[in-house]
């Protein structure tokens, strides 16, 4: 019994890990202020560990475009997202741009993850994020996969949700991005 508990946990992680459910049905547009949800305190005011030792909050990045993205080391979708990030950040690190990626497996050690950002030469924030504010996001997204990303505006509020690593869904996220660094 236990043995098919297990197989069925597993499936069901790797099919919310491969998932190529796209963006929430938002279209590849930037949402207008007000059509999402405003960001809740708790999510903005969220204190989430940096690999560093550092508090990571997202209200501490007022005035900067933030992409907050939900990964885990083992997720193979979220490996293939990694090197996008990686050129994000780059390209838009002086236009105020910032990618804040939260580990939802809260048991990865501080190592596994240092040495996983070394191996993959992330050059963007790194943390933990707990599950009750994994939940925060979730209430958000209505999806519970990883890799989930959601873009925040220079004033807090949300711009768009992207779910799954498909080359769509990251197509999305550019045209996203792009549309908040023109308004």
């Amino acid at each position: 019994m236990r043995k098919l508990i297990f197989i069925v946990f597993a499936c069901f992680l790797f099919l919310a890990c491969t998932s190529n459910q796209s963006v929430e049905e938002v279209g590849s547009k930037v949402k207008k202020k007000g059509e999402y949800p405003s960001l809740p305190s708790s999510i903005l005011e969220a204190e989430h560990k940096g690999i560093d030792g550092k508090t990571i909050r997202l209200s501490d990045y007022q005035g900067k475009i933030v992409l907050v993205n939900l990964w885990a080391t083992w997720c193979v979708p979220c490996r293939k997202e990694i090197p996008i990030l990686i050129e994000l950040q780059k390209k838009y690190a002086d236009k105020g741009f910032i990618v804040i990626g939260l580990d939802v497996d809260e048991t990865e050690t501080e190592a596994r993850i240092k040495n996983f950002a070394q191996e993959m030469q992330i050059n963007y924030l790194l943390g933990w994020i707990s599950q009750k504010d994994q939940n925060e996001f979730l209430k958000i997204s209505r999806f519970e996969g990883v890799p989930q990303s959601f873009l925040v505006s220079r004033d807090g509020e949300l711009l768009g949700v992207f779910m799954g690593g498909s080359d769509q869904t990251i197509l999305k996220l550019r045209e996203s991005l792009e549309r908040a660094f023109a308004d």
